[in-house]
């Protein structure tokens, strides 16, 4: 069984069904090696200027959503609304939001890594959040609460997204935009909503271990307690460039989130 060469091959190993291909990878991580022509150009400024936390969407979808949501419905329980929850809470503390445990300041949500109009690398995902831990340290954070997903998965995203950061020049650029030490290791963070993690497989921290080896940096595991469907909220937000509202998800006033990471 040969193992990927390029992150293409190894996005498409990620979506498998067959989890001995995807341990496969894994338990080989060391052999793969990507590309030069599949290494995206590192982009001038990572972070996303026109991210204010809003609900992204084409305006007869927006407009939808809105109307849905000041007609009272309930918000979707979807990685995009908590991705945007977590980063605008951290860009507007609320007194009335808790969040213990885990130290992260979520500074990005769907980062991406290609360079602005780049054709070639297309096919790349985006990074579900980036977030500043203690002492400064980089952390890229993979979102899960569809529990049909699985954890192999993310830690092979977070694979290739380490991996095309790992160029000096590229974490120099990386870390400037977000104001983290470059001399520091990334965080390669899965966070999984409650109960996300159970039943996993047992050799699943030993390839995330030695994913981490290969990369120089530490996967890890953090489960969010405490959050229900109910708990993010979404507020209408004025784009006053765009003359438009935008849902803007938070959570709920009162709420108290434990964000708290995994045994090794």
């Amino acid at each position: 069984m040969s193992v990927p060469c390029d992150w293409i091959e190894a996005l498409r190993w990620a979506q498998d069904r067959e989890a001995k291909k995807t341990e496969v990878f894994l338990k080989n991580f060391q052999a793969w090696k990507l590309k030069n022509d599949g290494v995206p150009p590192i982009r001038p400024d990572y972070r996303q200027a026109s991210h204010e936390g809003q609900l992204d969407g084409n305006p007869e979808s927006v407009q939808r959503e809105i109307r849905r949501v000041l007609a009272g419905g309930k918000p979707r329980q979807s990685e995009k609304w908590i991705a945007r929850a977590f980063f605008n809470h951290y860009r507007q503390p609320s007194e009335r939001v808790e969040i213990r445990g885990e130290v992260l300041e979520v500074l990005d949500y769907e980062t991406p890594l290609q360079a602005p109009k780049s054709k070639s690398n297309g096919g790349i995902g985006r990074v579900d959040l980036v977030a500043r831990g203690p002492g400064q340290r980089p952390a890229l954070v993979e979102l899960k609460t569809r529990r049909a997903e699985k954890v192999l998965k993310a830690i092979i995203e977070l694979g290739v997204y380490g991996q095309i950061l790992s160029t000096q020049e590229a974490k120099n650029v990386f870390c400037a935009s977000f104001k983290c030490d470059a001399a520091k290791p990334y965080d390669l963070i899965v966070l999984g909503s409650e109960g996300f993690f159970n039943r996993r497989a047992p050799s699943l921290r030993e390839a995330a271990r030695e994913l981490g080896i290969c990369l120089g940096a530490s996967v890890r595991f953090v489960e969010i307690r405490g959050l229900a469907a109910k708990d993010v909220q979404a507020a209408t937000w004025l784009d006053r460039r765009a003359l438009s509202l935008d849902p803007k998800p938070r959570f709920k006033p009162g709420l108290r989130l434990e964000l708290r990471s995994l045994p090794a």
